[in-house]
C-alpha cells in the first residue's frame, strides 16, 4: 500500500498544515516542482529543467488528480489539504481505500467506462498493441451506447485520447514497474495489481 500511495502521501505531507503558496497563475512554485520530481524519482519520465509546473506534466498531473480526488484544493492563493487530505495524510490504508473508491465510483460517462476497460487490460495482462488501443476503446464505448456530441461514431483518435487520460491518472500512483529497458506498455507491480483489483471489487460492490 505504501508503494502505491507514495506520490500522493508525499505531496499531502509537503503541503502540510500551512499549505503551499502558488504562483500568480495558480501553479506550484518552481522549487516545489523540482523537489517533487527529485524526491519521487520521476526525472526519467520527462524532459526539461523541471522548474515550471505547466511544463512538467508528471507534477501537474499529480496535483490536479489530487484535487479531483478531493485531497487538495486551492484557497486564497495556496494549495491546501481538504478535510479528507488532513485526515488521511499519514494513513497508507486509508489513502489506498480513498483512491480506489474515487476511481471506482467516478462519475459515469465515457471516461469512467474507459477506466474499466483499461483496468481490465492490466489486470488480465492482455494490453493490446498501441496501434489498436484507440479503436478497441471506441468500439467498447459504442457498444455501451456512447457517441460523439453530433451522434457520429467515436473515432479511434478519441478512444486513444481517453486511454491516455486513464494512463496519466495511474501514472500519478506507484503501480507500474519503472525500468527503461522494458519496451511496450508498463507492467504492474504486485502491489499495483492488487490496487487495480481493489478498484474492480469496489465497482462490483457499488452495483
Amino acid at each position: 500500500m505504501a508503494d502505491v500511495v507514495r506520490p500522493v502521501k508525499w505531496l499531502l505531507n509537503r503541503v502540510g498544515d500551512d499549505g503551499l503558496e502558488l504562483t500568480s497563475a495558480g501553479f506550484l512554485k518552481p522549487a516545489i516542482v523540482a523537489e517533487t520530481m527529485a524526491t519521487l524519482e520521476w526525472r526519467d519520465r520527462w524532459y526539461g529543467k523541471f522548474n515550471r509546473e505547466s511544463q512538467t506534466l508528471p507534477v501537474l498531473d499529480l496535483r490536479t488528480q489530487m484535487q479531483d480526488w478531493k485531497l487538495l484544493r486551492k484557497s486564497k492563493g495556496k494549495l491546501v489539504r481538504t478535510p479528507a487530505g488532513r485526515k488521511l495524510h499519514d494513513d497508507d490504508h486509508g489513502l489506498w481505500q480513498h483512491l480506489a473508491a474515487n476511481i471506482a465510483l467516478a462519475d459515469g460517462g465515457a471516461q469512467a467506462a474507459t477506466n474499466n476497460v483499461v483496468i481490465a487490460w492490466f489486470v488480465e495482462e492482455r494490453m493490446p498493441a498501441r496501434e489498436i488501443r484507440g479503436e478497441l476503446i471506441a468500439e467498447s464505448l459504442m457498444m455501451k451506447g456512447y457517441r460523439m456530441p453530433d451522434h457520429a461514431p467515436i473515432p479511434p483518435e478519441t478512444g486513444l485520447d481517453l486511454f491516455r487520460e486513464v494512463r496519466q491518472q495511474f501514472d500519478t500512483l506507484g503501480i507500474f514497474e519503472r525500468d527503461p529497458r522494458i519496451d511496450g506498455p508498463p507492467r504492474t507491480t504486485p502491489a499495483g495489481l492488487k490496487f487495480l483489483v481493489e478498484i474492480q471489487e469496489q465497482q462490483r460492490g457499488s452495483r
